[in-house]
């Protein structure tokens, strides 16, 4: 499933793929993580940090 969602940008409206946007999302936010050092949290389940 690709659903598409029409956005405006730069003062035009564009059609984008939500799921593509996802993806690209989460690829930056994981670079992000790695270059923070938090990316090890990403392995592990919240619960585990509590105990």
């Amino acid at each position: 499933m690709n659903p598409e969602r029409d956005v405006l940008e730069d003062a035009e409206m564009v059609t984008v793929s939500e799921t593509e946007v996802i993806r690209d999302s989460q690829k930056t936010a994981d670079a992000l993580a790695k270059r923070a050092g938090t990316d090890r949290f990403k392995r592990h389940p919240w619960r585990s940090l509590a105990t």
